[in-house]
């Protein structure tokens, strides 16, 4: 079962470490950090709904949700897993829906964008009931990325 629990420097430390590699590249590509600094300015900037999840004691990820906009309501949920966090997918959908529930409290729309080659981070988000923008390039390297959002409204409907 997967525990969520509020985020620590050690947390940070040990995903900084244990990255999944396309969330490493992910990041890189978009703004040109490394894991560390990038885990830090995300957690920094997001929320009271930042978390640590768990997995009979082992690091999956670390979410959040930075206010992008007062003006709609606009939050921007990101997440960043260890290679953990492959073998418990379908687990973190729960714990996810949840977690998305609560960011729901706050934000009328979430949005973000994410790697054309993050696929699995692409399919999570298709699960949890996100829609995506044809692709375009972001960032500094002419990677190509997609946008995605679901509404307040949208969200009851899945």
């Amino acid at each position: 079962m997967i525990e969520t629990r509020p985020v620590t420097y050690e947390a940070m430390g040990h995903l900084a470490a244990n990255m999944r590699t396309v969330d490493a590249h992910e990041i890189w590509h978009l703004n040109g950090s490394y894991p560390s600094a990038a885990i830090v300015d995300a957690v920094m900037v997001s929320d009271d709904k930042c978390a640590a999840a768990y997995w009979n004691g082992n690091l999956l990820c670390i979410y959040g949700c930075a206010e992008i906009s007062t003006l709609g309501r606009v939050g921007s949920p990101w997440l960043l897993g260890t290679h953990e966090m492959d073998r418990h997918g379908l687990d973190l959908i729960a714990t996810s829906r949840i977690a998305q529930s609560q960011m729901f409290e706050t934000y009328d729309v979430l949005t973000n964008s994410v790697w054309a080659e993050n696929r699995r981070s692409i399919a999570y988000l298709k699960r949890l009931g996100f829609t995506f923008s044809e692709p375009k390039v972001l960032g500094s390297s002419d990677v190509v990325y997609y946008d995605f959002q679901m509404t307040k409204d949208e969200y009851r409907d899945v």
